[in-house]
Parts: C-alpha cells; sequence; structure tokens
C-alpha cells in the first residue's frame, strides 16, 4: 500500500520503486511460485483533486506445469499498466477501478496480481512438439517411448467392442 494523499493534493509527478510483496499467483485454486519478480517502477500524476494517473511497469516469472507433460515452464510476465484510479466515492452502478483504493492508499501489489491474472496464458506448453505423457503408465513421452502397449481405441468404437464382449465364448 502506497499513500497518494500527497499526490492528490498537488505534489505533481511522483515517482517510485517499490518491491512486489507476493511469492506465488493463485489462478483457479491452484497457487503457482513465483521464481523471479523486478521491482515495481510506479509512476502518479495528479489529474484532478480524487483521480490520478498510475503508471507502472513491472516483470515477474511464474512457474507453471506443461498441460501435456507436466514439466515445470518458468513463463514471464511483462507487465504495463496506465490508467486513472478515482479516490471519490462510487455509486455500486458506476464503472471505475476503486477496488485498488482504501482511503487515500493505493494497493500496489494488488495492481501487479491483477495485471497477472489478466494475461495469464490459456495453454502453457514446454514446447511446441510436446508428446505428452502416456495415457495408461504416466511416462513423459518426450523422455522416451513408454513399455505400455497401444490399446487406445477410438471412442466411436467403444459400442462395438461392447457387443463383441457380449457374445465373446468363455
Amino acid at each position: 500500500m502506497i499513500n497518494v494523499s500527497n499526490v492528490l493534493s498537488g505534489a505533481g509527478t511522483v515517482k517510485k520503486t517499490l518491491p512486489i510483496s507476493f511469492d506465488s499467483v493463485k489462478v483457479f485454486g491452484k497457487d503457482y511460485p513465483v521464481t523471479s519478480k523486478s521491482d515495481i517502477d510506479l509512476t502518479l500524476d495528479r489529474l484532478s483533486k480524487e483521480e490520478i494517473q498510475v503508471s507502472f511497469t513491472a516483470s515477474v516469472e511464474v512457474t507453471i506445469p506443461c498441460d501435456r507433460c507436466l514439466t515445470d515452464v518458468i513463463k514471464q510476465f511483462d507487465l504495463t499498466f496506465d490508467d486513472k484510479l478515482s479516490f471519490q466515492e462510487v455509486e455500486e452502478n458506476e464503472d471505475v477501478k476503486s477496488g485498488y483504493v482504501v482511503g487515500y492508499n493505493l494497493d500496489v501489489d494488488k495492481l501487479v496480481y491483477d495485471e497477472i491474472l489478466v494475461n495469464w496464458p490459456d495453454k502453457v506448453l514446454c514446447s511446441e512438439d510436446c508428446k505428452g505423457v502416456c495415457g495408461s503408465c504416466g511416462k513423459n513421452l518426450n523422455l522416451g517411448t513408454c513399455d505400455c502397449q497401444d490399446t487406445g481405441l477410438d471412442l466411436r468404437m467403444a459400442v462395438i467392442q461392447d457387443i463383441f464382449k457380449e457374445f465373446k465364448e468363455v
């Protein structure tokens, strides 16, 4: 949290460098560790008695498992934010970004955290040609083949397989 009352009272442009305090990012109920993080380069400009322009840049690296083989992948988030924030009383139906504001304090970590969430990738792969894991034994197929027999049937043929099982002699 950073107090912005001096900016709102007319201090002009204020530039600060702040550390990022969180060590993990929680997405869909799972924590992902932050492996590296830069400081936040923050700039605050007064627009009016109740609004400031907030700009920052930061870089955060998060370890995320590959969606196919579960190998850890380090994903870098180069974050840039530039928007105005209001410090006035906001009616419930107004669309003003005030969730980062508590009194005359600005929650910079929440701004950074939310920017990571907005930029979170839909799919994370260790490589474009990742082979994933074996459906039977779970071996990482990028490291070699497994000894499982390929019994994977086309799901469209599952009904026919059930018919054959029904008429199979014992």
